[in-house]
């Protein structure tokens, strides 16, 4: 439809402008959510794609902005480099839980990975490494002093956003790994009747989400200039995962409107009370369970299509 891509290009030119129009806090709210989208993004391969339900992707985070922080601040890295480590460090701490949690499935892997994101911050505070991670201090990192830095940072982590949701897509769409992991998550004992290894299969898609996932956390650590480990709490995790469920399980486009809820219905719920964001989350996330089972998108789609149904209809009833 053609009003859905000049949205689009709207939506897009906007974000490109957002460094040169927006004031300082509010950017920083809206760098915060190109941040939470590229780890939806993450939690979407696993989740969305591979229906490998994680309670865990908080970890992940908290991976890349400790690495990216570390490399910063202790061996001096330029900015690129310390995304980069982050990155990777994001997608070998994936393929290692793979490893060690692949034969589970269903709610035995949603523990595994909920047990790695409750021990994640106690291995941030532990005595051998607080001289890396600051221990519970957490540690500074000024990744930029002047407005012109701020606006690069923008726009860097705009285009990686860009590039991984292209190609991402792309994978989905056309590609066999993005169809054999749409098999694992629609049609696992088939793909086990037929002899396939599911093991490789699971390593590569937790692979990459944990490598989109840490490179979302190395950026939302530049842009914060701090990181602390209950800023990564087991409850970050849960976080991601309702933004997937308002999001719609399944749905790249959605993630933009998960991601939006995550970042910025809590701070307007904190305005009137500290305990109100969880509050609202829930009361919200019931909300769409009942009203939009499969998503936000999966129910804007399908208004969409019986509103042009009626209007194809009214001529026809007309005549």
């Amino acid at each position: 439809m053609r009003w859905v891509t000049q949205l689009g290009g709207v939506f897009w030119a906007g974000l490109l402008i957002a460094p040169w129009t927006l004031g300082d806090f509010h950017l920083f709210q809206f760098n915060l959510w190109m941040v939470m989208v590229l780890a939806l993004l993450g939690l979407h391969v696993l989740t969305g794609l591979g229906g490998m339900i994680s309670i865990g992707h908080g970890a992940w985070l908290g991976c890349g902005a400790y690495v990216a922080a570390m490399t910063a601040v202790h061996l001096h890295w330029p900015l690129a480099l310390s995304l980069l480590a982050a990155t990777l460090m994001g997608a070998a701490l994936g393929a290692l839980m793979a490893w060690v949690a692949g034969r589970l499935s269903g709610h035995l892997l949603a523990l595994a990975t909920f047990a790695l994101a409750a021990a994640w911050p106690q291995v941030l505070k532990a005595p051998g490494l607080g001289a890396w991670t600051g221990g519970s201090q957490g540690l500074t990192w000024l990744a930029f002093d002047t407005a012109s830095d701020r606006a690069r940072l923008y726009t860097l982590g705009l285009v990686l956003l860009l590039a991984a949701c292209m190609a991402l897509e792309r994978w989905a769409r056309q590609r066999h790994w993005g169809l054999a992991l749409q098999a694992l998550r629609d049609h696992p004992q088939a793909l086990e009747a037929l002899g396939v290894n599911l093991t490789p299969l699971k390593v590569c898609a937790f692979a990459i989400s944990g490598a989109l996932t840490s490179l979302a956390g190395g950026l939302g650590a530049a842009w914060v200039g701090f990181v602390s480990p209950d800023a990564y709490s087991a409850f970050l995790s849960i976080t991601l995962l309702v933004g997937l469920a308002v999001s719609g399980v399944g749905l790249l486009s959605g993630l933009w409107l998960g991601a939006a809820f995550v970042q910025f219905v809590p701070n307007w719920a904190g305005e009137w009370s500290p305990s109100m964001p969880w509050a609202l989350q829930g009361a919200c996330l019931l909300v769409v369970a009942y009203l939009a089972p499969q998503g936000w998108r999966h129910t804007q789609a399908a208004w969409t299509r019986r509103w042009l149904t009626k209007s194809k209809r009214k001529p026809a009833e007309e005549v």
